[in-house]
């Protein structure tokens, strides 16, 4: 644990070992010095968004928070985003713990010109039900770039706002794709 704490050890590149590792010590501490490691100036570019991925599936409100802060910055690859994006969303539902990403931070991943990152931006929407957000998620609805799984996830977060479209239109319109 104390390696894992201070950076040295990262199972290998391979973080789904260290989510699991942290999860069954409920290793606090450990998360808060993998949130130190991230903000750290060596690791700002190269991993700080991997390490982000990991918190986001372990860590705490106020973590995740931080998540969604780094999430929505121009920095980092489309995976990483993508991986910290699907944390924020994994731990909302598994665990119940998470904070509601702004209307703004939205509004910039959907914008994204990265399907996969727009893909799980729909998602978030849909998951976190963010106030103004089902606006965001309308404009996407006649854009063509959207591929049919990204158009399952807009209906179903369209679907969770529930003031437009009703369920036998959305199941139709799943159903076309």
């Amino acid at each position: 644990l104390p390696a894992v704490q201070s950076g040295e050890f990262d199972f290998g590149g391979k973080p789904e070992h260290l989510v699991y590792a942290l999860q069954s010590l409920g290793a606090s501490d450990a998360v808060a010095s993998l949130v130190r490691l991230a903000k750290g100036k060596p690791n700002r570019e190269k991993r700080s968004l991997d390490i982000w991925g990991i918190v986001s599936q372990v860590g705490d409100t106020a973590q995740l928070n931080e998540g969604w802060q780094v999430v929505a910055g121009k920095q980092g690859s489309s995976r990483a985003k993508t991986t910290l994006l699907d944390g924020l969303i994994q731990s909302k539902r598994e665990r119940g713990i998470g904070s509601m990403p702004s209307l703004g931070t939205l509004s910039h991943l959907l914008a994204d010109r990265n399907k996969m990152v727009k893909r799980s931006a729909i998602e978030a929407a849909g998951e976190f039900v963010v106030k103004g957000a089902d606006l965001l998620l309308r404009s996407l609805e006649p854009s063509a770039d959207l591929d049919a799984e990204s158009r399952k996830r807009l209906y179903w977060a369209l679907g969770r706002y529930g003031s437009w479209l009703n369920e036998s239109v959305i199941l139709a319109r799943i159903a076309s794709l």
